[in-house]
């Protein structure tokens, strides 16, 4: 799975574009994400990664909703975030900017990766343990009396 986690400047959290392992169309699709919880949003894609077709969603879908007003969008150079596609998509369908961090300067000028994915992750670590240690292996339920 992969999570795409977008702040604004003044702190406020957008929406979690969760990407789920599955074929577009399929059963996860149809039938399991109806389920998850609301308040967030879910695509498939065949590795659960980030790829043309989700950023150009992410973008069109739920990036395009938040927007109220002209911004200033932050990205690494990940070849998605920075292909012509996407800055025309940016620039003309949102009325927006796009700014892309120099290469290999992610370590440096990154913030969201130690304070806001770095412990969202480890969030998520624990709640996947803790359902393990629960369900146990065999599916057996674990007492925790």
């Amino acid at each position: 799975m992969t999570a795409v986690l977008t702040v604004r400047s003044n702190g406020e959290k957008l929406l979690i574009l969760f990407i789920i392992r599955g074929t577009p169309g399929g059963r996860i699709e149809t039938s399991e994400l109806p389920t998850y919880p609301s308040g967030h949003f879910y695509a498939v894609q065949g590795k659960a990664w980030m790829d043309n077709t989700m950023w150009k969603s992410y973008l069109c879908d739920l990036l395009h909703r938040s927007l109220v007003e002209p911004w200033v969008i932050l990205l690494d150079n990940f070849e998605s975030h920075v292909s012509d596609a996407s800055y025309r998509i940016v620039e003309e369908e949102l009325g927006s900017f796009l700014c892309a961090i120099p290469p290999n300067a992610t370590s440096i000028c990154q913030p969201l990766d130690v304070g806001v994915m770095a412990p969202f992750k480890r969030y998520l670590r624990d709640e996947w343990l803790t359902e393990e240690m629960i369900d146990g292996e065999d599916g057996d339920d674990f007492d925790t009396r």
